[in-house]
């Protein structure tokens, strides 16, 4: 299921990640990474200007290996004017050396809503014209926002999903999104890493009731967290594409070898069934530093 996953570039540009000890990961095996993933196949990168130097990276390993070619997903900078987004295209396609963005993201749906919708379509065609742009998204981080949503004009959703943010928290917007034929994006795989700690060592107190649980349904399989997390994730049917960030080459390689299997049906109902009520603490904005 490697063709179902999208390499995250955060750890690319900067330091990222509750579990991350190690910080932003060398040029060089960024480069590694690069490779490996593509052809183990994966095709697809997710970006952002905000993620420090990793636009430029990309843009180097494009250079520097000219046979190979990804799609690319990026992100409109917050408070971007509408009538400066194909100058803002122009821009990225020459840092990151590539010919058309697979999907040009808004950052949340504040970004999206604050701009005017007739602007928006006129631009977005021009861009879908010119073939600078394949597909226009919105990130989203609570299910109401998707009402804001029109698909005239928006193709992908990208959303919160992982054992705790799970089918009981997004199971019916995902089903209705769908339905809607929006293409699904889900990111959050480890929750920057907090699933992959140990219970007890979690530093949001308020989900270590939770984690316990993950770890309870974790002894009746021989399998891993990262490989509990990331399986339940890429089982699901009606998710397009599962974000995944590493800190490695070594862990793309665990990640990509966890890709290959799939989760007992037992176990995700089992997973299905954690409920956390404090939901607000399943986004890291609210966690306190």
């Amino acid at each position: 299921m490697s063709n179902k996953l999208i390499l995250g570039s955060a750890q690319f540009g900067m330091d990222y990640g509750i579990n991350n000890a190690t910080g932003k990961i060398p040029k060089t095996e960024v480069f590694e990474i690069l490779k490996y993933a593509f052809q183990n196949g994966i095709n697809i990168l997710d970006t952002a200007p905000v993620y420090g130097e990793a636009h430029k990276i990309i843009g180097e390993f494009h250079k520097e290996y000219n046979q190979i070619r990804y799609k690319v997903i990026t992100k409109i900078p917050a408070n971007h004017p509408v009538e400066n987004l194909e100058e803002l295209v122009d821009s990225f396609l020459i840092e990151l050396n590539i010919d058309c963005i697979e999907v040009l993201h808004f950052h949340s749906i504040n970004d999206y809503i604050s701009c005017e919708k007739q602007m928006i379509s006129e631009v977005f065609t021009r861009l879908k014209i010119s073939k600078k742009v394949k597909s226009f998204g919105v990130s989203i981080y609570e299910n109401s926002e998707a009402d804001l949503l029109n698909r005239e004009l928006i193709d992908v959703v990208q959303l919160p999903f992982n054992l705790l943010d799970n089918i009981n928290q997004r199971g019916v917007l995902i089903k209705e999104l769908n339905q809607q034929k929006y293409e699904i994006h889900t990111r959050s795989v480890f929750l920057q890493g907090l699933l992959l700690k140990n219970a007890i060592d979690s530093p949001i107190k308020e989900l270590i009731p939770y984690l316990v649980n993950v770890e309870t349904i974790l002894q009746e399989t021989p399998s891993s967290k990262q490989a509990l997390a990331l399986q339940y994730c890429l089982t699901q049917e009606r998710i397009d594409h599962v974000l995944i960030g590493v800190d490695s080459l070594a862990q793309l390689k665990v990640n990509l070898e966890h890709s290959k299997s799939h989760l007992r049906e037992i176990l995700i109902q089992q997973i299905d069934q954690i409920q956390v009520e404090n939901c607000e603490q399943l986004n890291p904005v609210n966690w306190k530093k």
